[in-house]
């Protein structure tokens, strides 16, 4: 896919709306603890005494957008805006609070906020667990030392939000670890060149993205990519970006022919694969049977997966996915063994003349499109570092009958 091609794609993508999701953290914590729970937890109290800052109402004239403020700050009004920061833990917090017995004025440090003087709330940039102890071991009158800026009018909500997630994709996943999808929502809202990269790859092809719906509140995706990460992997097959082609082809594959809701990350990457190392091979059975490379694999994933083709196999993706937990390595050569497997079947059940796509015999290679002891199929192996013990597995698939 050349430079123009990618650039083209991206621009069919939707355009992402930057729009706040704030959340009061007070009045979360009472929807997930009882009253009663609460009495309890709040009479942990703190195990140490808050820094020697000043009170934020007293210092509140010294606010600026550009120079921080330290000071301490009403862990009530704190809020949290969840277009780009991730839900709580609750489980890891309580644990932490089991553990301390209380709350932590040194081990919580400073939080980072953003103070909106108009709705008299500060929006935690970095932090949110923290204030949550907070409240949850002292109450509605709990103070945590803050670095305050103030927000900037002048700007919009979507500036505003793309400054704050900047601030926070950078500065919190080097604090506190996070999952995959919630470190590429803050990528994605701040404007990280790599998330935008590949959430809009994947948003072009008419795909969602885990976790980023309400950047999109008037699209209705048919289908969500649950690892976009894997995209990258996926793109990257032999040399960096040299399967870009065969993913994006993957991705149109899954999106209309098989069953799933949401896309795992294995499946991407197998298709992708598939496609990748034996295009030639696609390409020559195609051309015997009259058709384009990607008519015949149009073809075939619809016989195969569409579970509304009458004549079809109806495979579903759960079945070609399943058991990969037992395989150490590369488990993507599993469901691309199975996908061998269907097309020698499909191939065969279409009666095609298997000497004209390489010159052998008919006896060779058992009369099928792709054999697993060929190299072509051993040289996958290979690449994806198969050793000989687990090769077997694989291999076998394809040869059964």
């Amino acid at each position: 896919m050349t430079p123009l091609e990618t650039l083209l794609l991206e621009q069919e993508a939707p355009v992402a709306v930057l729009k706040r999701i704030p959340v009061h953290l007070n009045t979360e914590l009472k929807t997930k603890f009882s009253e009663d729970e609460l009495i309890e937890y709040n009479k942990k109290g703190a195990i140490d005494s808050h820094p020697h800052l000043p009170y934020w109402k007293d210092v509140e004239n010294q606010l600026h957008r550009e120079r921080a403020v330290f000071a301490v700050i009403d862990s009530s009004l704190c809020w949290v805006d969840r277009s780009y920061d991730r839900k709580i833990n609750w489980s890891n917090l309580i644990l932490w609070v089991e553990k301390k017995n209380g709350f932590s004025n040194i081990d919580a440090q400073t939080i980072d906020v953003v103070y909106d003087r108009k709705a008299n709330r500060f929006y935690i940039v970095i932090g949110q667990h923290r204030v949550d102890m907070s409240l949850l071991c002292i109450g509605n009158n709990a103070l945590i030392a803050a670095r305050i800026l103030l927000l900037d009018e002048n700007l919009s909500e979507a500036e505003q939000i793309q400054i704050e997630s900047d601030r926070h994709h950078t500065e919190a996943n080097n604090i506190t670890s996070q999952k995959p999808h919630e470190k590429l929502l803050s990528g994605f809202t701040s404007g990280d060149k790599e998330s935008l990269t590949y959430c809009k790859f994947i948003t072009a092809h008419g795909i969602g993205v885990i976790g980023q719906d309400h950047l999109h509140p008037n699209i209705k995706f048919e289908k969500i990519c649950k690892a976009p990460w894997a995209v990258r992997r996926a793109i990257d097959l032999g040399d960096k970006g040299k399967s870009k082609n065969e993913c994006s082809f993957a991705l149109e594959l899954i999106r209309d022919y098989m069953d799933c809701r949401e896309i795992d990350g294995r499946l991407i990457q197998s298709v992708t694969q598939y496609l990748f190392y034996f295009e030639k091979r696609l390409t020559a059975v195609a051309k015997v049977m009259g058709v384009t490379y990607k008519e015949f694999v149009r073809n075939f994933f619809k016989n195969a997966f569409d579970q509304d083709d009458k004549d079809g196999m109806l495979i579903m993706t759960s079945e070609l996915l399943k058991d990969l937990g037992e395989f150490r390595g590369e488990m993507t050569v599993i469901p691309v063994a199975r996908l061998v497997k269907i097309t020698n079947l499909y191939v065969r059940r279409r009666k095609v003349d298997l000497t004209k796509i390489d010159g052998r015999k008919k006896s060779e290679k058992g009369n099928r499109w792709l054999s697993a002891e060929e190299d072509l199929f051993q040289n996958y192996l290979k690449a994806c570092n198969v050793g000989q013990i687990l090769r077997q597995i694989p291999v076998n698939i394809i040869n059964a009958i």
